[in-house]
């Protein structure tokens, strides 16, 4: 998988690896969040976890009553609520970076990056999908210092059983 863009201009060690191992929920407690760019299979993935018996939060929820800020500064908030939590969208970036703002605290226990749109993105949803990018790259070191676990899925592994099986 090609790298983060900081990663490339910086030449430091990768900021996330590509897990081939099991991503199943660990415990009645796990709170998850996956993001990724525009029609990356964030809401199908989550399903599965809403199946699990995840409480599941989608950001994109937010768009019509929030501008962008207040948006992610809302569902930073899910953040606090107890597991099992699954929270989806593009909006967990800039989410989490809000909560670390304000918050000592561990965020989440595991965030999923979800590589590769799906089907066919405009040029704002492609757009939308490099400030993603450019927000995680931001945030991973203090998301890795706080004790997250961060899994990015290459393109076309986007459910539960493609997961363990690899």
């Amino acid at each position: 998988q090609p790298p983060l863009r900081a990663e490339r201009r910086s030449g430091l060690e990768p900021l996330v690896t590509i897990m081939s191992g099991a991503l199943m929920p660990a415990s009645t407690s796990q709170r998850i969040a996956i993001t990724g760019g525009p029609r990356t299979g964030k809401t199908t993935m989550s399903q599965q976890f809403a199946d699990k018996g995840y409480t599941v939060k989608h950001t994109d929820d937010l768009i019509s009553g929030w501008d962008w800020s207040g948006a992610s500064e809302q569902a930073s908030r899910w953040f606090s609520l107890p597991g099992p939590l699954c929270v989806e969208g593009v909006a967990v970036p800039r989410a989490l970076r809000k909560f670390m703002e304000r918050c000592q605290d561990k965020p989440i226990d595991t965030l999923v990056i979800l590589n590769g749109a799906m089907t066919h993105q405009s040029d704002k949803q492609a757009a939308m999908g490099k400030g993603v990018e450019t927000v995680l790259a931001e945030i991973i070191p203090a998301l890795r210092r706080r004790g997250v676990k961060i899994v990015r899925l290459p393109a076309g592994i986007r459910t539960l059983e493609q997961v363990v099986a690899r």
